[in-house]
């Protein structure tokens, strides 16, 4: 939406994945050498945390304020699709990879547990949305090896909802239809898609794992392991709610 938007308003675009600059050579450009030779930037998207406004690279956006806007997954799907996602991403090179969930989340959870704490990604298990939310982050981008120290904890969890009043949107893709049209209520930004793109992940049962038949160990467990990621998003659903009936009265 916000690519469509920007080819519109003859404006820049920066996506933070594949079409990062020089993401698929194994030689992402730094957040300042993509800013600059980004003219008349006016969108910057994908899996990066909050706080860019209070980076010096900032600059490059002066005089124009910062909006930020976020989707949030609910945990426990989030888990799934990531399950899935990864199972397949490993079997391309490992055939006979095939974990149930139960044996995927030991896995990725003891994996994790030998990682420092500044080494983490959005396909971490352990309450990333919540860092995400909390912390500036660009992992797999060169000159940022080191992050900043943002564990899964409460402290963490506070962090994330007290940043979300700064959200211009907070969009849940539970409900992918009504946080488009909250995009647009709240930011005045035409949602330009083509017809074939408006029908990419509008579906939130998009895994054929039934989360609500685990075991009572799983389920305890990925219940421990996303309890912050929880937290924050009962509240994030309060907001999506709240501004979504607000911005229909209006």
């Amino acid at each position: 939406m916000l690519r469509f938007w920007s080819e519109h308003v003859s404006g820049g675009f920066l996506y933070h994945g594949l079409s990062w600059p020089g993401w698929e050579d194994g030689n992402s450009s730094t957040l300042e050498a993509a800013l600059a030779d980004t003219p008349n930037l006016v969108a910057l998207g994908g899996h990066m945390g909050f706080g860019i406004h209070l980076r010096p690279e900032a600059r490059h956006f002066a005089p124009r304020p910062v909006k930020y806007v976020t989707m949030l997954r609910d945990p426990r799907r989030r888990m799934a699709s990531m399950f899935e996602f990864n199972v397949k991403g490993r079997q391309k090179s490992e055939p006979s990879y095939d974990p149930n969930f139960e044996e995927w989340i030991l896995e990725k959870g003891r994996h994790e547990a030998t990682l420092d704490e500044d080494a983490w990604d959005p396909w971490i298990l352990n309450n990333s949305m919540s860092r995400q939310l909390c912390c500036f982050v660009m992992f797999a981008t060169s000159g940022y090896h080191s992050q900043q120290r943002c564990a899964g904890t409460l402290a963490t969890a506070r962090c994330a909802i007290d940043n979300l009043p700064h959200y211009t949107v907070v969009g849940l893709t539970d409900y992918m239809g009504e946080s488009m049209t909250l995009i647009t209520r709240l930011t005045g930004i035409v949602d330009l898609r083509p017809p074939a793109a408006r029908h990419v992940n509008m579906n939130p049962h998009d895994s054929s794992l039934n989360l609500d038949n685990l075991s009572a160990s799983t389920d305890a467990y990925l219940g421990q392991l996303l309890r912050w990621d929880n937290l924050v998003y009962y509240h994030a659903q309060r907001r999506f709610w709240s501004d979504y009936m607000g911005s229909a009265a209006a």
